[in-house]
């Protein structure tokens, strides 16, 4: 397979909000329209981004395409131990912030409601992002975050955290739940729809 030209990434802060304009606009036009519809065209035009800045960063069509399936975050995709006998379970669902305060003012909204808080807010350790982890009423667990850093580097090196590396709070002073490590749904709940469904 011919691999694809490299994004070339944005250095400066208007650069980079222009960026993800372009990012976003290429998402939706591919949810709403799909690939055949999906032209530089019409990303520049719903981005409100010229053609020509657009190409300054691609240079071909599915090097957009391929930015737009993937974030910037450091906080994309993590995994959880599984100690169940059940797999593909979900551990939490996470929604972005535009600002830090964002986390915070959501923690005083949660609270004032009555929601208990499972964890944070804090900072995560590896990546400097801003968290804060709540459950909704189903019993499924949502982070809402915001900050860290932004990666813009197409192949740089993958960061891990490791619990023997200690705590993954930025202060070290937090120490994970145990509940943190539960997954949705219970395993008790599905166990008894498996028995029910005779698998």
């Amino acid at each position: 397979m011919e691999s694809l030209p490299a994004l070339r990434p944005p250095q400066q802060r208007r650069s980079r909000a222009s960026f993800e304009r372009v990012l976003e606009a290429g998402a939706r036009l591919l949810e709403e329209d799909g690939y055949e519809a999906f032209t530089l065209a019409e990303v520049s035009q719903r981005a409100g981004v010229s053609i020509g800045a657009i190409y300054a960063r691609i240079d071909a069509k599915e090097t957009l395409v391929l930015a737009t399936l993937t974030s910037n975050s450091t906080h994309e995709l993590a995994y959880v131990p599984e100690f169940a006998p059940a797999r593909g379970r979900v551990n939490h669902i996470a929604f972005w912030c535009d600002q830090r305060v964002d986390v915070h003012r959501a923690a005083d909204v949660l609270l004032s409601a009555g929601t208990p808080i499972e964890f944070g807010p804090g900072i995560h350790g590896v990546d400097e992002i801003t968290y804060l982890y709540v459950r909704e009423p189903g019993g499924v667990r949502i982070e809402l975050n915001s900050g860290g850093r932004r990666i813009f580097q197409p192949d740089r090196e993958t960061r891990r955290w490791h619990p023997q590396l200690g705590s993954n709070s930025m202060y070290r002073n937090i120490q994970l739940v145990e509940s943190m490590l539960e997954s949705f749904p219970a395993i008790d709940e599905q166990v008894a729809e498996m028995r029910a469904t005779n698998q």
